[in-house]
């Protein structure tokens, strides 16, 4: 029995989920960003600019 079966097929026929458009990516971003810099959590916090370098460089169009 698979969890959907299990679950009454709840996740049956449910369209394949979209990328979450640049602009509300930013904005949830710059939210985290301010709460870390609100906890005073700096190792997080230049960890999460390295990983932005990181996502710009994977998700940069090579022409």
């Amino acid at each position: 029995m698979s969890w959907g079966d299990r679950l009454g097929g709840l996740f049956r026929g449910r369209r394949p989920r979209r990328p979450m458009p640049p602009g509300r990516l930013a904005a949830l971003f710059v939210m985290f960003l301010a709460l870390l810099i609100y906890q005073r959590d700096y190792i997080l916090l230049a960890l999460s600019g390295v990983g932005l370098i990181i996502y710009g460089f994977l998700t940069r169009h090579r022409d």
